[in-house]
């Protein structure tokens, strides 16, 4: 069965990312994928925890601010 995909788009979100992925991921039928572009905040190492810890999310690193 296909589940709906979530796309995060990120930057500099190291703060609000765990807050958004808990509200997401209490809802079953979600996968997420978090595009990073290139956070200098610490956003990236929040997102690949989460990839580590549930395997519904997903991690796109980019190397500069794309949009």
């Amino acid at each position: 069965m296909l589940k709906p995909l979530v796309i995060l788009p990120t930057y500099n979100e190291k703060d609000t990312l765990p807050v958004i992925l808990i509200k997401i991921l209490s809802q079953e039928i979600f996968d997420i994928l978090i595009i990073d572009d290139n956070s200098r905040d610490g956003t990236r190492d929040v997102a690949r925890q989460w990839v580590m810890q549930d395997g519904r999310v997903n991690l796109i690193e980019r190397p500069s601010k794309l949009g």
